[in-house]
């Protein structure tokens, strides 16, 4: 255990951890005569109740973010389960692919909640790509302008 004045000293400077607050409390509790003891227990209880709570909250905002992980490796499951790919542009930027066609870039380095709601809305635009049948049209060879009938949709298209 330390020594009772080196708390006291580092209470003074501001400089006690945690540990040592909770040590120093304990003593002020168990010796009635100390100075200044009851201003220096409310402080310590205030400052020992804010470390906790910040503890707390650290923990739910940890908690948080590897749930937001793992939804969306799940979503990434899902793509690469139908096809899907990525492909790394650099070392920052990763682009993932489906059937040729980009749905979804991200940059590392973002927060894991705000990821996830830009991985939702790859997630629908992956869903459209999937979803989208195309018609049987050579587009390479329809000039810009050109009516194209389209057999499976009975009806003309300008392209």
């Amino acid at each position: 255990m330390p020594d009772i004045k080196d708390l006291q000293g580092k209470y003074v400077q501001g400089l006690l951890d945690y540990d040592e607050m909770k040590l120093y409390l304990g003593y002020l509790e168990n010796n009635p005569c100390a100075d200044f003891r009851e201003d220096r227990i409310s402080k310590l209880r205030r400052l020992i109740d804010d470390h906790e709570r910040k503890l707390l909250a650290n923990k739910s905002e940890e908690a948080k973010h590897n749930e937001a992980a793992l939804e969306y490796r799940k979503l990434t499951i899902k793509w690469e389960n139908a096809g899907a790919y990525w492909k790394p542009i650099g070392s920052v930027i990763t682009k993932w692919y489906y059937k040729g066609e980009c749905f979804f870039t991200w940059f590392s380095g973002v927060d894991a909640i705000e990821h996830l709601k830009s991985a939702k809305q790859a997630d629908a635009a992956f869903e459209q790509l999937r979803n989208f049948v195309k018609p049987d049209l050579d587009l390479a060879n329809v000039m810009p302008g050109k009516v194209v009938e389209c057999s499976d949709q009975n009806k003309s298209e300008v392209y």
